[in-house]
Parts: structure tokens; sequence; C-alpha cells
């Protein structure tokens, strides 16, 4: 029984189908027949197969397998496939937004391709969820880098952290998606098969394709910049963070430095009294100004020592 279930589970996929007219049905869609369909053999459609794969766009046979993370395309000239997503609430934005694309094409663009028009929707999905989860964090990290940073905590150093490697997961995913794209435009034969049509279409020529590309491209690169500038303004806030907290243990290893000096330098007189409070008698037991000389001598001693010692700390540069 285990066995079927997971023959049924490689063989059979859950997807959805998008017409032309901007009609989308839930099919139930053979691997072998969706292969067929489009003229590509079964290991072609392994990046929308697979659950972690990199942002991908590739022409095989009659059809473009379009992996972009969340969305996952198949996609022909007058038919394309995309599989459920996790969250039920996207997934409804992302049906919505294929309709209206087709339903409401403007006369400047009823040219493209339909295949064209759905890659384009599903790059302005994933540019537009990127975004928005950038913008909300964002939000918090400039609100993280404004806090005062003069006596850092634990806390704040564990929050900035984490801040940056979300954001370095961020950009990870924006150049994914960066890459993708410029894999196409980088290479004239990309964009040559990426025009399904076996015709020749006189209003949708190769550099409509660039155009299209390079306006899907935009905005990532746009949201890309914004990430790198936020990393930058992190390792900024923590260099500043560095050096403050190095100045602070500076000037406790000073103060450290004076008091083991101040105590060495006591410590003489210390000793000097030790011996003159021995039960030894002596002749300065009966004389006061014996004990004056001493007093004085023992200060005298201890500032001139701790006036050259401090002399060679600023001169070695130790104090500053």
């Amino acid at each position: 029984m285990k066995k079927t279930n997971f023959y049924e589970k490689i063989i059979a996929m859950k997807m959805f189908e998008i017409s032309t007219n901007g009609g989308i049905v839930e099919q139930v869609v053979n691997k072998k027949n969706l292969a067929k369909e489009f003229d590509m053999h079964s290991r072609d459609l392994r990046p929308i197969l697979f659950l972690r794969q990199l942002f991908t766009i590739s022409v095989r046979g009659n059809g473009i397998v379009v992996n972009l993370g969340e969305v996952k395309l198949c996609i022909g000239q007058e038919k394309a496939y995309f599989f459920p997503m996790k969250n039920e609430k996207r997934q409804r934005e992302f049906s919505t937004l294929i309709k209206e694309k087709i339903q409401n094409k403007s006369s400047e663009d009823h040219h493209i391709p339909f295949e064209f028009l759905i890659l384009e929707v599903g790059f302005e999905f994933i540019s537009k969820k990127i975004s928005n989860r950038f913008n909300e964090f964002n939000k918090k990290l400039n609100t993280l880098l404004n806090q005062s940073s003069d006596n850092p905590t634990q806390e704040y150093f564990e929050e900035l952290l984490r801040m940056k490697k979300e954001l370095l997961r961020q950009e990870k995913q924006t150049q994914e998606l960066q890459d993708a794209l410029n894999e196409i435009l980088e290479d004239d034969d990309e964009i040559s098969d990426i025009l399904l049509a076996e015709e020749k279409n006189e209003h949708f020529e190769e550099e409509d394709v660039e155009s299209i590309l390079e306006n899907m491209l935009e905005p990532i690169m746009e949201l890309s910049h914004k990430i790198y500038q936020q990393k930058e303004n992190i390792d900024d806030m923590q260099e500043i963070i560095t050096l403050k907290m190095a100045n602070i243990r500076n000037i406790m290893m000073q103060l450290d430095l004076l008091a083991t000096v101040g105590t060495a330098i006591l410590a003489i007189g210390t000793l000097i009294a030790g011996f003159y409070g021995m039960n030894v008698e002596n002749s300065f037991e009966s004389s006061f100004s014996a004990f004056l000389i001493i007093v004085l001598g023992v200060l005298f001693a201890s500032l001139i020592s701790f006036f050259f010692f401090f002399k060679f700390l600023k001169k070695k540069k130790i104090w500053a």
C-alpha cells in the first residue's frame, strides 16, 4: 500500500492550469504527460519538482520551466501550470494577479505572448513579496540602528547579529533572482530560444524580450542595492560599537594599571612602616622628629616614584 502511494505521489501532481483567457482550473497532472505536452523530458521538470532548487528559468522543448521559490511554473504558448502554494491566501493572490494581467491587457502590450505575461506575473509576484518582507524588516532594523549604542548590551549584539543573518538571507534570495534573469540577458541564444513561437512575430522580437526582462530586473536590482546599503549600515554599526567597547576596555586597563602602580608604590611605605613597627629597640623610638622625617620621606619617595612612572607611561604611549 505504501509503495502505491509513493508511486502515485511521484507520477501524479496536483497543479493549477492557466488558460489564455485567464481561467485557472485545478488539475491532477501526470508528470510524464506534462513533459510530453511540452515536448520535454521528465528530468527537465526537476527544477519545479524538488523542494529546494536555485531560482531558474530554462527553456525545454516547447515550454519554459520556471522556479522562483514559492512560484513554480511550467509555461507554454497557450497553456501554463503552477504548483499549489503552502499559503492558500498567497495562492489566491497569485491567481488573481494572473487573471488581472491577462484580462486587463492594454493596447500597448496586447502583442506580448501569453508565456511572457505569465513569466512577468511570476517575477512581479515574487519581487513584491521580497520587497514587502524587506520593507517590514527595514523598519525594525532602522529602529535598532537608531537606538543608543553608548552602552551596548549582550541582547543588543544578539539582535544585531540576528538582523544581519536575515539580511544576508534576503540578499541571497535577491541575488538568485538577479542571476536567473542575467543568465538569459547575457546569452543571445537563450533570448532567441525563449521565444517559443516557431514563426517570427513582427510585433514581438528579441529586442522586446530583452526589454521585458530588463523591466523585471530593474526592481530586483533596486532592492539588491537597498539590501547592500543596509548591510553596510550594520557593518558600520558593528565597527562603531567595537571601537567604543575597545575604548572602554582601554580605559579600564589604564585604571587597573594606575591602581596597580599606586598599590606597588604604597607598598614601599608599608614595608618601611613594617620595619619600624617591629618590637626591636632602636635609637629612634624616643625621637618625635624621627617619626616625622620617616613619614614625610616615605610620602615624598612615593610621589616621586609615581610621577616618574606616570611620565614613563606617557612617553611609551601606554597612557593616553
